[in-house]
């Protein structure tokens, strides 16, 4: 086996020019293939912030590649390698950032520089690939300092630094949620529920940890990079007695068992020597979300033994975690927790904390069953008929995308009268696609039928008619008279109004007429390529061959009623250029 190519990685210098905050790449020289010059990964001297408005690909977060869409963002810290590539080298249009996080951060905390550059670490822990959606005040801090960088309004400058140190603020909050799990293959750290430690046989409780980041692989040459990063990492203990989860985003004060939308919850025993779970009960409290969409729950948790979250909702320092990130993302306010749906599955969310039991912490965790679904955007409506007739059942079909998740019991079924005849209420009625007409509902009467997908809004409609109950359609010649044998020869056509010109008839009368009482006519061919049907305006039908052959003509009534079978036998036609038409049958 040959051995695997070493991956090149290139350094690009940015340098930020004299009284501007930061770089900006914007506008329309950014809308391009991207990767199509260069398939190695880079690294820059500064921050990068990207934002994607339209297009697909690929962002390589040096071992880890997430696929990107529109309305997501990037966040790249200095010397971290990284590329981003569009599927088959379509045109993506991102804009970008480039921001030196120690220089501002230095310039803010210039009595403080420690603070600075342990909230500068801390920053640039690691590269995020997210959906705007889940993080919304950091998109809107992303797009505002862009629109600044862009327009450049007075004292833009002093607007942008206020923004950005914003934005880093909430970059080190949405890291140091992240940091709760990492080892040296996934970089997950995982902090375990007793953070002491034996210190001369007595238990202290650790208050920071640093994490130390660097390359572990060698580059092109043969070198480990010596570029590295440390993270520090402060940590508390705080020991929750009692963690209540509700429905309802909105209700996050109470912690009554017996309150509504309560639907998981564990609690401290009295003597403080086990913890009492209340399960959630997936049958009885569902959690579904769709792909793309969030739901969102209250929060509630107990602290003892500390002066700040004592007789509080403590809710901020549980963990809100999902085991199947591909499946859906799981996001963490102070008192409510949101997953969101990404692919369909079934993932868990748990919910834990850290509890005193027996005189030992040990995580307290509240598990809740969620589906996601993959709801059909769009939905085809089909019936066999067109038509139906007093006293008849008629059934439609619904087709939804593949793949969908959406059951019968998801769809909405109506039917409208158009006709404005008093046919609706009793005398007509849909469920699960059957549609049911009363035996006195009037023929002439014309019904819309509608299905909808209740969770997307998706729908299709289709309009049939009432009409007489056929008992026999067929196809006579232009008088009305029967064709002998049902057969018919088409030969030595040399003008058009030599054509055969027939008259179909349903129980004797036109097709449609008696304001549509009387069922319309279909007509289906066992050969195609060989004739054309053309509808006149009188009711009847002209036949214009095509090909010489033989073809048979069924005739159809909208309510199902099928008549025999005219044979077609075409000889020699010389009719200019008919036969480069192409057959179709009309309704």
């Amino acid at each position: 086996m040959a051995a695997k190519k070493k991956q090149e990685i290139e350094f690009r210098y940015y340098e930020i020019p004299q009284n501007e905050p930061c770089i900006a790449l914007l506008g329309e020289a950014w809308i391009r293939p991207y990767g199509e010059d260069m398939d190695c990964l880079h690294f820059h001297n500064y921050m990068e912030i990207g934002y994607c408005y339209d297009g697909s690909g690929e962002v390589v977060l040096d071992d880890e590649t997430v696929s990107y869409k529109p309305d997501m963002f990037t966040i790249i810290p200095k010397n971290f390698p990284h590329n981003t590539n569009s599927y088959h080298f379509s045109l993506s249009r991102w804009e970008y950032l480039f921001v030196d996080v120690e220089a501002l951060l230095r310039e803010v905390y210039r009595e403080d520089p420690l603070y600075a550059d342990d909230l500068s670490a801390i920053i640039n822990n690691r590269a995020w690939a997210v959906e705007a959606m889940g993080y919304p005040v950091m998109t809107e801090l992303i797009k505002t300092i862009m629109d600044e960088m862009r327009y450049k309004k007075d004292f833009y400058a002093e607007s942008v630094k206020g923004l950005l140190l914003s934005l880093f603020i909430n970059i080190a909050r949405m890291n140091q949620e992240k940091v709760a799990s990492v080892n040296k293959s996934t970089g997950v750290l995982t902090i375990k529920p007793d953070i002491s430690v034996k210190v001369k046989g007595k238990p202290e409780t650790v208050e920071s940890i640093q994490i130390k980041v660097s390359p572990s692989k060698k580059n092109s040459k043969g070198v480990i990079p010596s570029v590295s990063d440390t993270v520090r990492v402060n940590l508390k203990q705080i020991n929750v007695t009692e963690i209540v989860v509700y429905e309802n985003a909105r209700n996050n004060g109470g912690t009554d068992k017996h309150k509504e939308g309560v639907i998981a919850s564990a609690k401290l025993s009295d003597d403080e020597k086990k913890v009492i779970m209340e399960k959630h009960n997936a049958k009885k409290n569902p959690i579904t979300v769709a792909v793309g969409d969030t739901k969102t729950f209250a929060l509630y948790a107990k602290a003892v033994g500390d002066p700040e979250l004592e007789g509080k909702n403590a809710a901020s320092v549980l963990g809100w975690t999902v085991n199947n990130t591909k499946s859906a993302t799981a996001v963490k306010n102070d008192t409510s927790g949101s997953i969101i749906g990404i692919k369909k599955g079934s993932p868990t969310i748990t919910v834990w904390g850290s509890t005193l039991v027996n005189g030992k912490y040990k995580a307290t965790k509240v598990t809740l069953k969620a589906s996601v679904t993959q709801p059909s955007k769009s939905i085809q409506l089909t019936t066999k008929n067109k038509g139906a007739y007093p006293g008849q059942t008629v059934s439609f079909k619904a087709t939804l995308e593949k793949g969908s998740s959406t059951k019968a019991k998801d769809l909405e079924w109506t039917v409208t009268d158009l006709s404005n005849n008093d046919s609706s209420g009793e005398k007509v009625s849909i469920k699960s696609g059957k549609l049911k007409i009363a035996s006195d509902c009037p023929a002439g009467t014309q019904l819309m039928i509608r299905v909808r997908v209740k969770e997307t809004g998706a729908s299709a409609s289709m309009r049939i008619w009432v009409v007489n109950k056929t008992s026999t359609v067929e196809i006579n010649d232009k008088d009305g008279n029967p064709i002998n044998r049902n057969k018919l020869t088409i030969e030595n056509v040399t003008s058009a109004d030599q054509l055969p010109t027939l008259k179909p008839m349903v129980d004797g009368k036109t097709p449609g007429s008696d304001d549509h009482k009387v069922a319309k006519v279909t007509y289906t061919m066992n050969k195609q390529d060989y004739l054309r049907i053309v509808e006149n305006a009188d009711g009847t039908i002209t036949l214009k061959p095509i090909q010489k052959g033989t073809v048979k003509i069924t005739p159809v009534s909208e309510d199902g009623k099928k008549g025999k079978a005219l044979t077609v036998t075409i000889g020699e036609i010389t009719l200019g250029d008919t036969a480069t038409t192409s057959p179709f049958s009309v309704r």
